[in-house]
C-alpha cells in the first residue's frame, strides 16, 4: 500500500474586510408585534395547545359561512 500523502490546505480568505457601521441603518426589530398581531398569535398558539389535547377550536366562519359548534 502506498504511503498516505497529505497536502496542506490554505486557510479560507476572510469574509468581511471592512468594518460594519451600526449607525448607517436604523434599528429594525421585526419580532415586535402590534396588539392585534400579538392577539392573533396568542389565539393560534392557544388553538395549537388545545389541539394537542384533542380539543378543536377551529374558525367560527369558513369561506364566509358560519360553522356550527358541533362541526368545529
Amino acid at each position: 500500500m502506498p504511503p498516505l500523502r497529505i497536502t496542506p490546505v490554505p486557510p479560507p480568505p476572510p469574509r468581511f474586510t471592512e468594518r460594519l457601521d451600526g449607525n448607517a441603518c436604523r434599528l429594525v426589530r421585526p419580532y415586535v408585534l402590534d396588539p392585534a398581531e400579538h392577539r392573533h398569535q396568542r389565539d393560534r398558539r392557544r388553538a395549537a395547545r388545545l389541539a394537542i389535547c384533542g380539543i378543536d377550536v377551529g374558525p367560527k366562519h369558513i369561506h364566509g359561512v358560519r360553522v356550527p359548534a358541533a362541526a368545529r
